[in-house]
């Protein structure tokens, strides 16, 4: 910026880089300050409180060998290691303290929005644009879905491995000859750190190469290692680490996937600029073709969007790389490889710094041609609008994080803003189900599966409501029906079972039981409901060996070595 323009304001404050760390730190503490007490919610209910495999240090090749949700006997094709091994370090730290989740959310959002202020100050060395940028990501509210919300910090595992490897390589190619290769394979790790963090991570060789060409700089030749980790990680995805999902392609063709993105691309360009309504379950319906009226104002905006685009890269460097940075950040949301959903917000993490880096950027290269006079009167004006979006932007946040503070009011939130969504009706039934409200749960579940009738997991809840309120014969009916819409889902077999238990009809009972067991070995409640089901039927060898293997897979299971122990006591008084 050239003097008289708004760097000359906050040069001495962000020249200082210890300085802009700090008020980074400061900003994001203050705006999620009332997030930290908040409960767990949604899938943290699986990947935490319910998860034994974080909970046994002895598992830890499996978090390297499994899908995400392997330990909670749920199914997803969902590869993320270093997720789960960052949870289990946490449960080895604080168990199942919600504040030293949420500390470590934080943390991680912290760490990126330092990220992308030392990845833009390096590519530029415009301290203050960087700086500028990196606060409004810090406070923004859009953010909230990942930072809130404890299983969504794969986001940001992956985005700071994302920002981190693209500022280290930038890094080893000013460095002096000794430390540049320490710099090189750091970026290297930070790309990997990435990929094992969300499937997400593999834009970052796409975003670091088209981030070069924008830059007009670095030899693109040194992205082969990248390319090279890519390819490897691609082929073990594709193979070994293939699992089954719980989640089937919709069946809508790539056409239609693609002009509803559009639609899609359109709605988050304008949550970023005015964030409203924002909650972790959004979605918009299919596009029915370039007759629909959506289709075609969303195809309007990106026409102008790119014009936009166009002029920016014609006037500003700054600006057409924070565009770069989020067009490319976004296409692994374009749902090419279909998605569980057509919308989200959390989608906007990575990407998001680009939009707001093209905004200041733009503003900044702009403002710094105009004449002297000029030049400060609209420097001036443009820091003042900054301070008042970055004010706003902090309260939002402040007030969204009040929303995850009530899960029913949470989930209400979602039903309202997104009537058609059968996720949000789902988990409304599921905290319904755990308060032992059976006929609200059955009520919930009943309009999830309205709205999407090939929703298993709604069916097998639907099905567990009714065995709680003992209507046995719907509820195996229901599961049944889950099961029709996908049989490789071990826990729908043990909720099978469970019904079939208090029905009498034990052979079924096993059979359901063991097919769970086939399709997960590592299945708990499995283990210890068929050692139930053989001490009540008076097989107590069987039973033994039951909760025998469930203690070799989880030593720390409590049910089965307390089943154990009265197994124990039974025998020892029948011997007296």
């Amino acid at each position: 910026m050239t003097p008289g323009g708004w760097g000359a304001r906050i040069r001495p404050w962000a020249n200082r880089p210890w300085a802009v760390l700090i008020s980074l730190t400061a900003a994001a503490s203050l705006a999620y300050a009332n997030a930290l007490r908040n409960p767990f919610m949604w899938d943290d209910q699986y990947l935490i409180l319910d998860n034994p495999l974080i909970r046994d240090l002895a598992r830890l090749p499996d978090v390297f060998t499994q899908h995400l949700y392997y330990g909670t006997a749920g199914l997803s094709n969902f590869y993320r290691p270093l997720q789960t091994l960052l949870l289990m370090a946490e449960h080895a730290l604080w168990g199942s303290n919600v504040f030293g989740y949420h500390l470590v959310s934080l943390v991680v959002h912290v760490l990126c929005a330092w990220t992308a202020y030392l990845l833009i100050a390096e590519a530029f060395g415009r301290r203050g644009v960087a700086a500028m940028t990196a606060v409004l990501f810090a406070v923004h509210p859009i953010n909230s879905t990942v930072v809130d919300y404890v299983s969504s910090r794969a986001d940001s595992q992956a985005a700071l491995g994302a920002m981190a490897s693209f500022w280290m390589l930038l890094k080893a190619e000013s460095a002096s000859r000794g430390s540049a290769r320490f710099w090189y394979l750091g970026s290297i790790a930070a790309f990997v750190a990435a990929l094992l963090s969300k499937e997400l991570g593999a834009v970052t060789p796409f975003w670091i190469a088209a981030g070069l060409l924008a830059l007009r700089r670095g030899r693109l030749r040194r992205l082969w290692p990248f390319w090279a980790v890519l390819a490897v990680y691609a082929g073990l995805r594709l193979t070994v680490l293939s699992f089954p999902s719980s989640s089937p392609d919709p069946g809508v063709p790539l056409g239609l996937r693609l002009l509803t993105s559009a639609e899609a691309l359109v709605r988050l360009i304008g949550l970023m600029a005015a964030p409203r309504a924002i909650h972790v379950e959004k979605g918009i319906p299919f596009s029915s073709g370039l007759s629909d009226p959506d289709t075609l104002v969303a195809l309007a905006g990106l026409a102008l969007a790119g014009a936009v685009a166009w002029q920016v890269r014609r006037r500003s460097r700054l600006g057409w790389f924070g565009i770069v940075w989020f067009a490319v950040c976004l296409l692994p949301m374009s749902n090419i490889v279909p998605l569980n959903t057509t919308l989200a917000d959390h989608w906007l993490y990575l990407p998001g710094p680009g939009l707001l880096l093209a905004v200041i950027g733009t503003a900044a290269d702009l403002i710094g041609r105009l004449p002297e006079g000029a030049r400060r009167r609209a420097a001036s004006a443009a820091l003042v609008c900054w301070v008042i979006v970055f004010a706003g932007f902090g309260a939002l946040t402040v007030r969204q994080n009040r929303i995850w503070s009530d899960p029913e009011q949470f989930f209400r939130l979602a039903t309202r803003l997104s009537p058609q969504s059968f996720r949000a009706h789902n988990e409304l039934g599921v905290l319904y189900l755990r308060r032992e409200d059976y006929a609200r749960a059955i009520e919930e579940f009943t309009e999830a599966v309205r709205l999407n009738p090939g929703f298993d997991q709604a069916y097998d809840n639907l099905g567990t409501a009714y065995d709680h309120a003992g209507e046995l014969k719907k509820a195996v009916a229901v599961h049944r029906r889950a099961l029709e819409l996908n049989p490789n889902n071990p826990k729908t077999y043990n909720n099978l079972g469970n019904a079939y238990f208090k029905m009498g009809a034990w052979d079924q009972a096993i059979e359901a039981y063991s097919k769970a067991l086939t399709l997960n070995p590592g299945y708990l409640a499995a283990y210890s409901n068929l050692g139930a089901l053989y001490f009540q039927r008076g097989q107590p060898d069987q039973a033994r060996r039951m909760w025998e293997r469930a203690l070799a897979v989880d030593p720390n299971f409590s049910p089965a070595r307390q089943n154990l122990q009265l197994l124990r006591n039974d025998q020892s008084e029948a011997g007296r």
